[in-house]
């Protein structure tokens, strides 16, 4: 999940019978225009809404970095 608008109607949609559904925000850790997810700046704010709207629990994160920067990362 990447923006506002999605987690407020999963939320909104969620039977009130049922626990919260446990969702991950999508992060775009590389900034490429190809891929989805909210800015690494804009974590905090997205993940402060979702933590406030009662159908939703925040689970992690999920990011897919640029090929070269994953392979940088593996060579630490």
């Amino acid at each position: 999940m990447s923006r506002e608008a999605i987690a407020e109607r999963l939320s909104a949609q969620r039977p009130s019978g049922l626990p919260p559904l446990q969702v991950c925000i999508e992060v775009n850790v590389s900034g490429e225009v190809s891929k989805g997810g909210v800015a690494p700046d804009e974590l905090p704010v997205l993940a402060g809404i979702v933590e406030k709207l009662p159908g939703l629990k925040l689970r992690g994160l999920m990011a897919i970095p640029a090929i070269l920067l994953a392979i940088a990362m593996v060579s630490l």
